[in-house]
């Protein structure tokens, strides 16, 4: 990614660049801003299906804001609703992670994160992290991604699988902060 790719969207919201993990082609993975819909701005979706979202200034893990996901017990949710997208390098080694807790979150299908890859000559690969789920104070979520040749755009999502076990409608809360992509310095230069 070229330097003043990653800074542009900063620069046209005037937010300070510090609010951001060194080096992460994320914009805005602490959720400070509360810019969404854009380009490179988180997505949220419109409260439906058993979960809502929502900023949250008393549960942080750092900064003034976590983003809030309440779910309501009636449902078996297949969520895919908060999503940014990144410009990549090509070819190159990222390490995703975010910070999550959570509160008696139900069922065998808690939160996880998914990036994609969009290459130019094809649709790319989704990869997932594990879940989080139960009672788990602020935990680190992390993830090793490639992202592979021709790809130079990601997207990243916070998402919840349904269940495939009967009768699992989810209910509890999780909390999602700090979210970044950052290359990985320590990994040796593909040839």
């Amino acid at each position: 990614m070229h330097a003043a790719c990653g800074r542009k969207p900063l620069r046209l919201s005037n937010t300070p660049q510090d609010l951001d993990l060194p080096g992460s082609v994320l914009w805005d993975g602490g959720f400070e801003t509360g810019i969404g819909g854009g380009a490179f701005a988180w997505r949220f979706p419109a409260p439906s299906g058993g979960v809502r979202s929502a900023f949250d200034a008393r549960q942080i893990h750092s900064g003034k804001h976590s983003v809030r996901l309440t779910f309501d017990g009636r449902h078996n949710v297949n969520f895919d609703g908060i999503c940014t997208n990144a410009e990549v390098r090509p070819d190159t080694r990222y390490r995703l992670s975010a910070w999550l807790r959570t509160q008696t979150l139900t069922t065998d299908e808690g939160i996880r994160l998914r990036i994609h890859g969009y290459a130019d000559s094809s649709h790319g690969v989704s990869v997932e992290s594990s879940d989080v789920r139960g009672t788990q104070p602020w935990t680190l979520l992390e993830m090793p991604w490639t992202s592979g040749n021709d790809v130079r755009y990601a997207r990243v999502c916070v998402v919840r699988k349904p269940s495939g076990k009967f009768d699992s409608q989810i209910q509890g809360t999780a909390w999602i902060d700090d979210v970044a992509l950052v290359p990985d310095v320590s990994a040796t230069p593909r040839p």
